[in-house]
């Protein structure tokens, strides 16, 4: 080929034309392609929506009638017979309809005409709108529009508790508002709606459920609403916030006003009702007082009961955590079986709302930094089966309103209250003393940094004086030094074992006690955070049961909705003190209330057993008074938040509020039996001026009393002193007793053991 035709075959393969020719090749190869690429998009698109079906349809939950149903929706708490006590809400509030009969028509159309107006004719969604509402959410690459029916709306609210707002979790709302219009009525449906429907926080509450809006916002019965009325009420439910009448009264308005012309479109109202309506002043028909969150018993329910709940259903692992079970079991349709007897927990709550019992001067202004006010008396009780441990009332203040603090379960010093737990009863039980055993209440220096020089009350010292004499007048001096003499961790390894430990758990509650109060100030209450009513009337219980200590227990048991159990309690007791010892404190404690602090109490109830002790703490801040019978605890403290003195006049409304308290408790249980004797303790007559056997001289000058012991610990001597020629003048000088002058009552031989060195 010539250099000419090889120059002329090059121009040919690049002339225009040939690549012209070449075009429909490409063509025909970018359609294949493309072709290709729709129909594998289609496949993998199908397919990616197969799975997402699929996914959806799996996790779908099962759909039943009681499932849909919100009669039982709310968690109820109920006393140890049954009553009903109240609900566990988190200041919210549901009262179910049964049927469509207890509702106004004009509520049903109202609520109808402005969330579905299809609702009686459609198939529980509505095709076109959810394609519509579809056609937005994925330009908007979320959620925005909702289009749900009645149906639709009802299903989220029982089946999807959470809330989502996912494409998948419409998905699956629609397909189970299919299934429901299946399986319910509408009628069915619309109850299961208007019992679950969310009105907002009205008054201080969380409203769910038409039948308690109609009565929080006008006072009235669903039957009684006026046209007005119920178009206010069917407003709140598509923004509860933004339209609430109280907060935003011009929105509410305008809301209502659209449903009722809605109802009038819909041939649900006339054109003279919807106006008459429009013209009614229904903003000034609303409810305006505030109301109580947890109904009738706002200290036990929110205080007490609800916070246990959660606490025991999430150690039992029906929850993974204390928030997640929190937010659930209000709304989770528990049963919680309490031990609480409703008739005397109304009394306990009649007598801290009584002003004759607290006074109306008792009220004392404080002043804490910027912060200035008027703080009241107030009052914390507990009452508690001493063979159980049962909870039978509680008193958690006089005004929950005023006051939310608890004052039942919120800890205090406790003060002299403290002595018979800490201090002699670990001594009696060890057999360090006897009710007779002499100590010396005399000004004393106790070493430490800084040193510890506690005084009495009274300002006195009071010389030698008997362990009973110390504990019924509450001397300070005596009772440190036998904390001193024992050890304060002995001490509290017996608080510890009455669920009082340093750091420890108890069934209800947890102790404040910290590893600092083990010092020798806690002898007379001096604990830096204090302890709680409950714990110190639980730890009583332990007096009057013989010793026994049963952990206070306020829950029974925890039932789901279909009658599950998921708790059940498991009683448990211990032995803390010997019978002997238990016996040996309630005689010195019947004491206590017959001649010594308490003896106010032995003025009303002249002849019924009640022991029990008083505590006071500096500057008389606060006041106690733990009493018990045979049977029943009961702890009551006084005292103001911020910690003010009692007033002297108010200083004893503790020994008024016990008396009032107990008053039906020991008229139920009459006749009341005595505090049984055990069978290793024995009466000696002994000689209060030396605490040892009384002699004949000792009865001669009157210095002999009756005495109870231990059969173990009685003493050994006799005294030495009464028989002396001069005692009578000056006390006498120690002697050894002889043979003839033993008491006339003195027990065979073989109770004469050899005291502990």
């Amino acid at each position: 080929m010539t250099e000419r035709d090889k120059a002329l075959t090059a121009q040919t393969h690049h002339h225009p034309k040939h690549r012209r020719r070449r075009t429909p090749r490409i063509r025909r190869m970018l359609s294949r392609l493309l072709l290709s690429m729709l129909v594998v998009c289609t496949m993998f698109g199908g397919a990616s929506f197969g799975a997402y079906a699929y996914a959806s349809l799996r996790e779908l939950p099962k759909l039943t009638p009681d499932a849909l149903s919100a009669e039982n929706v709310g968690s109820i708490a109920l006393d140890r017979h049954g009553q009903r006590l109240g609900e566990l809400t988190r200041g919210e509030e549901c009262e179910p309809i049964h049927s469509l009969g207890e509702v106004s028509p004009a509520l049903i159309h109202a609520f109808v005409a402005a969330e579905d107006r299809t609702f009686f004719s459609n198939s529980g969604i509505r095709p076109v709108s959810m394609l519509r509402a579809a056609v937005e959410d994925v330009l908007d690459q979320r959620i925005v529009s909702g289009a749900s029916t009645i149906t639709q709306q009802t299903v989220k609210l029982a089946m999807f508790p959470k809330q989502e707002r996912t494409f998948k979790r419409k998905f699956q709302e629609a397909l189970l508002a299919v299934e429901a219009n299946r399986l319910l009525t509408k009628d069915e449906i619309l109850v299961d709606y208007l019992n679950r429907v969310y009105f907002g926080h009205i008054r201080g509450i969380h409203v769910y459920g038409v039948k308690t809006a109609a009565r929080r916002l006008f006072g009235r019965d669903l039957k009684n609403l006026t046209l007005a009325q119920a178009a206010l009420i069917a407003a709140l439910p598509n923004n509860p916030e933004l339209n609430s009448p109280y907060m935003r009264p011009t929105t509410a308005l305008e809301r209502a006003h659209y449903i009722l012309q809605e109802m009038e479109s819909e041939g649900y109202a006339t054109q003279e009702d919807v106006h008459r309506a429009q013209s009614e002043n229904v903003l000034g028909e609303l409810v305006r007082q505030p109301i109580r969150p947890y109904g009738k018993h706002p200290y036990l329910m929110a205080d007490e009961i609800q916070p246990l709940v959660v606490r025991l259903l999430t150690q039992n692992g029906v929850y993974p955590n204390e928030a997640e079970a929190a937010k659930a079991i209000p709304r989770a349709g528990l049963t919680v079986e309490t031990t609480i007897d409703a008739d005397w927990q109304n009394h306990m709550e009649r007598v801290l709302q009584s002003r004759t019992i607290f006074g109306t001067a008792s009220a004392r202004p404080f002043a804490q930094g910027h912060h200035r006010g008027t703080d009241l008396l107030e009052g914390g009780a507990a009452l508690i089966d001493n063979h159980t441990g049962d909870v039978l009332a509680l008193g958690g203040g006089r005004d929950y309103e005023a006051d939310q603090y608890d004052h039942a379960d919120l800890a205090r010093q406790p003060g002299s209250a403290i002595k018979p737990l800490l201090d002699y009863g670990p001594a009696l039980d060890l057999g360090v003393l006897t009710p007779a055993t002499l100590l010396d209440d005399a000004p004393t220096v106790f070493p430490g940094q800084p040193p510890f020089a506690p005084k009495n009350d009274d300002g006195r010292f009071h010389g030698r004086v008997s362990v009973r004499r110390a504990l019924v007048h509450s001397l300070n001096i005596p009772a440190v030094k036998v904390l001193s003499n024992l050890g304060p961790a002995t001490g509290f390894r017996y608080l510890a074992a009455l669920g009082m430990g340093v750091g420890a758990k108890t069934t209800v509650g947890q102790t404040t006690v910290v590893a600092d109060d083990v010092t020798l100030a806690s002898a007379i209450g001096g604990l830096t955070h204090g302890v709680t009513v409950l714990q110190m009337t639980s730890a009583y219980t332990c007096l009057g049961n013989g010793g026994v200590w049963h952990p206070a227990r306020l829950i029974t048991r925890i039932s789901d909705r279909y009658g599950h159990v998921l708790y059940s309690a498991v009683p448990k007791a211990h032995r803390v003190f010997r019978r002997d010892t238990a016996f040996l404190l309630t005689n010195m404690l019947e004491d206590v209330v017959r001649h010594g602090t308490g003896r106010m109490v032995s003025k009303t109830f002249p002849n019924i057993p009640i022991a029990g002790k008083t505590g006071t703490t500096d500057h008389e801040e606060n006041g106690w008074f733990v009493g018990y019978t045979p049977d029943y605890s009961l702890g009551v403290w006084t005292g103001y938040n911020h910690n003010q003195p009692i007033p002297r006049a108010y200083y004893n409304v503790k020994m008024r509020f016990w008396e009032a308290l107990m008053r039906p408790v020991l008229t139920a249980s009459a006749p009341v039996r005595d505090f049984q004797v055990p069978d290793n303790v024995v009466q000696l007559d002994i000689c209060e001026r030396t605490g040892e056997l009384a002699t004949a001289a000792c009865r001669r000058l009157g210095n002999s009393r009756k005495e109870w012991f231990c059969v173990n610990h009685i003493p050994t001597t006799f005294c030495n002193v009464c028989s002396h020629p001069s005692a009578a003048d000056n006390g006498g000088d120690s002697w050894n007793a002889s043979p003839e002058s033993a008491p006339n009552n003195a027990p065979p031989a073989e109770f004469w053991p050899t005291l502990p060195q």
